[in-house]
Parts: C-alpha cells; structure tokens; sequence
C-alpha cells in the first residue's frame, strides 16, 4: 500500500465492544459487522493495489465523493473478502454513474439498486445464480450487496436521517446482489449491453419495493408471454427499465427449444405489455400525476375497454393519451425490459422488478480485476 489510512482509528477491547461503538454511532444499518481493522483493510486496498485517497466515484448531487479506503472500510464490515473489492468497486461506479441519477434513490418510493454479475467473475468467486436466487445463504451475493448498502449508509448519507424519504422501505436493502446464470443457450445480459462474453460485468439495476412472481402453466412461448405481459403491466404501469428473472427450464425448454431467444422475447413483451383506458382508470393510472387528485375514480365511458394504450410504444392514436398516462420525467429515462436467466431448475416460476416511478435507468460497468 502505498500510502496511511486517512479515515481515524478508534481503541476498542474487542470484536463485541467494536459491534457496539458502530451500533451506537449510527455506522451500521442494523445487523453486525466484522471490524474493520487497520490490518483487514490494507489487505483490502492492496488486492486492488489502490491508495487510500484513490477517487472510486464522485456524486454531484451531494458534493461529496467515495475513496478506495472507504469501499475497503464498508467492504470489511459487510464481511466481504479481498477478492470481491472489484466488483464491489464497479458497482459503487454504477450507481454513481450520473446516468442513474443518485438523488432518486431519496424517492417516496424506496427504490434500491439490485446489482446483477455477469461474466467469468460469477463462476471464479462463486456468486450464486441459482436456487434461491433472492434469498440468503451465499457468501459473495449477500456480502457485495450489503457492501453497497453501507457503503451509501456511511459515505453518501443515503439513511434515514439522511437523505432516505422512503414511505416504506425496501427489503433488499440489506443485500441485493443477484448472478445470471450463463450457461443457458441465450446471450448474458451484458453481452445484450455491449461487453465481451468474457468480460466480467455489474449491472445497477433500480428497482422498487416489490416484485412480483409470475407462473403461467403453459408450454408455448406466447401464452406464457402474454400472460407475463399482463403481469408487467398490471405491476404499476410506469413507464422505465423492468427486468424479467426467467428460471433456466422456462428459457431452455420452452422458449429456446422452440426458436425463440432473449431478443424474441424481449421484443414481443415490449410490443405487448398494455392495459385497457377502463382498466387505468380503475387503478388510478389515468390523468393520476401532477396536482391532480380526486374523491373517486374517472368515469369509464363507452368504448374504454376497448381502447389500449401500451407501456412501451404509442402506436397512432395513443399519443394524445400519453400526458394522461405517463409523466414526463418517466419519458426522459431508458424505458423497456430486461431479462436475467436464474433461479431454481425445477419450476415455472418467474419474477418482475418494476421501476419506481422517478426512478432512472440501469447502468453497466465493467469488473477491472487485478489478474
């Protein structure tokens, strides 16, 4: 290492007294962490081979910026190994890339960024792509996620008392941190976004407080589709960036043993997803935003279930509809949907992440390992 830590020390007598002084001085978003020492922290710095002072990211919305000894500080506590710091690293970048645009994440809504790995990486450290892809219980998914999280606790004040204003929070925020499972017969999402097969990737993806689980029993790639389509739009009917988590038997047996690959499926889900004018009205999504509030729902009127307007294109007719619908900010953004291979073998079990409605867009960054 090249240079002295810069960030302070604290005497403590133990690992339980540290655990305390951390719970004590708000540096933790609840659960127990693994004290950061002097020792553990060089290690850190030195596997990436980065000074302490190194700029990893700079957010201009806070005026503020993240140091390499702070990624390796959080990294520490979220029980991270040496081995992670790179992706750890790109991810802090993702985030802070401006095209996310940092300040949502204050929203209402509780968006959280769920970090998606690509690439050689995932098999190397062991990420987890498969069962129980959400859930707990694999070392570098739960550990990089958490990393983030304290990383934006600690360094960029996005907590409550800070710069949080989430109504109800959002449950990943403990640790979201998902892998594609690339043995599949279709293209890796970074592949789709770019990069080399052979370049290890994150992916900062925003999602909201909620996903939904979809599980259509059909054995043909347009029912199926069309009944996640429904499920795409029924979520919210913002429009932005969704991600689609299809299991690898649903994308190997039933979409690519009949032709069909992540482009096919892409495009006819985007020239699917729409909802009624009827439907709209009925869940508050019709002339909903801006300082327009009413005691009960707009009239329907003759013809309205009949007459669609669709998430992702307006075909001739919907744009006189389109300011009634979509806000403008929502038309500023990336908008459309991506699809990750994962999960459980064994199930027709598929999920959606929607966007928060000021939410922004995903971004990918490349994973630079030292090797």
């Amino acid at each position: 290492m090249n240079k002295e830590l810069t960030l302070g020390t604290v005497e403590v007598s133990d690992a339980f007294e540290a655990m305390e002084l951390f719970w004590r001085n708000n540096w933790t978003d609840g659960l127990p962490i693994v004290p950061p020492t002097e020792e553990k922290v060089a290690q850190f710095l030195d596997y990436v081979s980065l000074a302490p002072d190194t700029t990893i990211a700079e957010v201009a919305e806070r005026a503020a910026s993240v140091t390499a000894e702070m990624v390796a500080v959080n990294a520490v506590m979220a029980g991270c190994l040496p081995e992670y710091m790179p992706v750890v690293i790109a991810a802090i970048r993702a985030v802070t890339d401006p095209e996310f645009h940092f300040n949502h994440l204050a929203s209402l809504g509780s968006p959280w960024p769920l970090l998606i790995i690509n690439g050689p990486i995932v098999k190397k450290l062991n990420f987890n792509s498969g069962l129980y892809l959400f859930g707990p219980g694999n070392r570098a998914n739960a550990t990089v996620g958490r990393a983030m999280s304290l990383i934006l606790w600690n360094c960029l004040d996005v907590k409550p008392g800070g710069i949080l204003r989430g109504c109800l929070g959002h449950p990943g925020r403990w640790a979201f941190c998902i892998a594609e499972n690339e043995d599949s017969p279709w293209e890796p999402l970074h592949v789709i976004e770019g990069f080399d097969k052979n370049t290890s990737t994150v992916t900062a993806f925003p999602s909201t407080d909620g996903t939904r689980r979809v599980g259509p029993f059909y054995r043909q790639p347009k029912p199926v589709l069309d009944a996640l389509a429904f499920h795409i739009s029924a979520a919210e009917f913002v429009r932005g960036p969704y991600l689609v988590v299809i299991n690898p038997q649903v994308a190997t047996q039933i979409f690519a043993a009949q032709g069909w690959s992540k482009r096919d499926v892409v495009k006819y889900l985007e020239g699917n997803c729409r909802l009624s004018v009827a439907d709209l009205k009925r869940i508050s999504r019709w002339a909903w935003w801006g300082d327009y509030v009413a005691n009960d729902p707009p009239a329907i009127e003759p013809g309205d279930d009949s007459r669609f307007i669709y998430l992702f294109h307006d075909p001739p007719g919907q744009d006189k509809y389109v300011d009634l619908v979509f806000p403008r900010a929502t038309r500023e953004r990336k908008t459309g949907i991506m699809v990750v291979v994962g999960g459980g073998n064994a199930s027709n079990i598929m999920y959606v992440l929607r966007p928060n409605i000021s939410t922004t867009s995903p971004v990918t960054k490349a994973i630079e390992t030292p090797d």
